[in-house]
């Protein structure tokens, strides 16, 4: 009973601390882009387009900037059982959080063998604030969906490589340990780093004595159905279901912006404070300081992991999964912003091993440890619980990141939804004309704009604001329609016609259009 008590011990821990930080969560409404993905999105709301899934239509259709069918099909079952409650929606994002550390903890045990480890780990993973918004944003599910998978294939792969299995336990461990890895690729392209970690796993924990001939036999062997499903997802992915409505307005990011990317991403892990949901990285000529700092931080960092990976594989191979972790989001290929806590999502995993590993390594013997761990994760969920409140509502999103960081487009941008859906016209109007000060090519702020001055009775104006988001997106079949309505309220019924038209061209699901056009 004891021995019994002691094993369950960690996941009750474990489960109460991750249900505590982020129950306050289940308060929050819809934020961010959940308007577009869920409040707005006609697909989850009838089980008779669960099949668009797999349509080329599921671009327009799914408000998804790349194909991840299994993120919309949990907000198909989300819609089925809530509807619009946002409750429920959270509930779900909260239970995955749940379930991703308590699989982390399992799958660090078996890795390292040390079950202290595993808890550091799992603890700083559920109560860390730079996670929050991960969990916060019903939008961001797809991290939380993609980890979960990724290490259910991890684990189930690691069982599958049990010498003492017989041969139908390990093609079921191995069949399992691949349709998990496919699910994960599904949810969100950063997936893709399993079969690279997978293989570092074997190079560092390999036996004492074991040839690289030996090495590269089984890595040929072993993870060729990962190789294939990848290549197979990839074909997929940017092939046969890519994208051509997404324009990306960000360009390719310089070596020297991403190190200060980097540098901040490594202080979000030590200080996590003044979190916020847009960061505005500037260019090299308008933060030297800064960038001089992070290039002395960066080496710092560099000289430390060399002096704390020597003659220690577990350390080298969980400071490389951080690394690896972080290539689809550094910027090589643009992925929308520069950057963002979610991208850290899956990268901490490998640095709160790290953390883990140096605790038990360096610290087990001090008597204090124990108590300033405890006073640690307890400021580090009361972090978590504060950052969480400030994802209540778009207002209290939108008015913390503008605080934090008054550059910040989006912040300005959705600050003037927030004031137009509240009726305050005048203020929205002030916040799309300062979002495009900053960022003149911002597709949202000058339709919404456009929107501000019909209201007024500008039509002209508006006709401008139209024109300028059809020219930064001329896939935006809403601002087609409303430059449309525009041309009609002018008499102009010819140009309406033609818009009205190219509306329904780019998205040939909405019924409105079609009776504008009638």
């Amino acid at each position: 009973m004891a021995i019994h008590l002691k094993n369950i011990t960690p996941y009750i821990i474990l489960s109460s601390i991750s249900i505590i930080v982020f129950s306050n969560s289940m308060n929050n409404g819809f934020v961010y882009d959940d308007s577009v993905t869920i409040v707005n999105n006609s697909l989850i709301k009838s089980w008779n387009n669960f099949h668009k899934i797999f349509s080329f239509n599921y671009f327009i259709l799914s408000g998804e900037l790349s194909y991840r069918p299994v993120v919309t099909l949990t907000y198909f079952i989300d819609y089925f059982i809530w509807g619009t409650k946002s409750t429920g929606f959270h509930l779900t994002n909260i239970f995955l959080q749940l379930a991703n550390t308590l699989l982390l903890y399992v799958l660090i045990k078996q890795i390292t063998k040390s079950g202290k480890i595993a808890l550091i780990s799992a603890l700083l993973f559920t109560t860390h604030p730079v996670l929050t918004e991960t969990v916060n944003s019903i939008s961001y599910r797809e991290d939380l969906l993609a980890v979960f998978f990724s290490i259910t294939a991890f684990i189930l792969f690691l069982k599958s490589d049990n010498r003492i299995l017989g041969k139908n336990k390990f093609i079921i461990y191995y069949a399992a340990s691949l349709v998990s890895y496919l699910f994960a690729l599904f949810s969100k392209e950063i997936a893709i780093t399993l079969l690279p970690i997978l293989i570092l796993l074997n190079i560092f924990y390999s036996s004492p004595g074991t040839t690289l001939q030996t090495i590269l036999k089984r890595i040929k062997g072993i993870y060729i159905g990962y190789f294939l499903i990848t290549c197979v997802y990839l074909i997929i992915q940017f092939g046969i279901f890519r994208n051509v409505y997404v324009r990306l307005d960000q360009p390719q990011q310089g070596l020297f912006v991403m190190l200060k990317v980097f540098a901040y991403y490594i202080k979000l892990l030590f200080l996590p404070f003044n979190l916020n949901a847009d960061y505005v990285v500037p260019p090299l000529t308008e933060g030297i300081t800064a960038f001089i700092i992070s290039i002395l931080l960066i080496i710092t960092i560099v000289i430390l992991i060399i002096r704390l990976c020597k003659g220690n594989n577990q350390y080298r191979f969980f400071t490389i999964f951080f690394f690896i972790a972080l290539l689809p989001v550094s910027n090589i290929i643009p992925v929308g912003n520069i950057m963002a806590e979610r991208y850290l999502y899956l990268p901490t995993i490998g640095f709160f091993v790290a953390i883990g590993i140096l605790t038990e390594n360096y610290f087990k013997y001090l008597s204090t440890t124990t108590v300033c761990g405890g006073i640690l994760f307890i400021l580090l969920s009361i972090l978590s619980v504060c950052r969480n409140g400030e994802w209540r509502d778009e207002y209290s999103l939108w008015t913390s990141t503008f605080h934090r960081e008054p550059n910040s487009a989006r912040a300005h941008h959705n600050l003037g939804v927030v004031y137009s859906t509240k009726g305050f016209n005048d203020y929205a109007e002030l916040e799309y004309k300062r979002t495009l000060e900053i960022n003149p090519k911002d597709t949202e702020a000058h339709y919404n704009l456009g929107n501000a001055y019909d209201r007024k009775g500008l039509i002209d104006d508006a006709i401008r604001e139209y024109l300028e988001a059809i020219k930064y997106n001329p896939y935006y079949a809403e601002a087609y329609n409303n430059l449309g309505n525009v041309y009609k309220d002018k008499q102009l019924l010819e140009s309406a016609i033609e818009q009205y038209k190219k509306a329904i061209n780019r998205n040939p699901f909405n019924h409105n259009y079609y009776n504008n056009l009638g």
